[in-house]
């Protein structure tokens, strides 16, 4: 488990080909940037996730947004999304 390799991969291919990146992307990019364990990580990670939730049909990425914000003591934004 790299995250920092995570987000660093992401990143380049966002950057080099934004015309094949699909809201997985953002959403595996989010969850990287979550495990870095950083207020900044955090911060980009729910932006990368907002991004990926409203195309998603199979994950429960508002619930994974309101978690964050939970554990950020965000109780407003949380439960906005929960």
């Amino acid at each position: 488990n790299q995250p920092q390799k995570s987000v660093e991969s992401l990143e380049r291919f966002i950057s080099t080909a934004p015309q094949k990146v699909i809201y997985d992307d953002h959403l595996y990019l989010g969850r990287a940037y979550t495990q870095l364990g950083t207020p900044q990580g955090d911060s980009l990670g729910i932006v990368y996730l907002e991004k990926a939730a409203p195309l998603d049909t199979v994950n429960n990425v508002y619930r994974e947004i309101a978690t964050k914000y939970f554990g950020m003591k965000r109780w407003d934004k949380a439960a906005a999304y929960y």
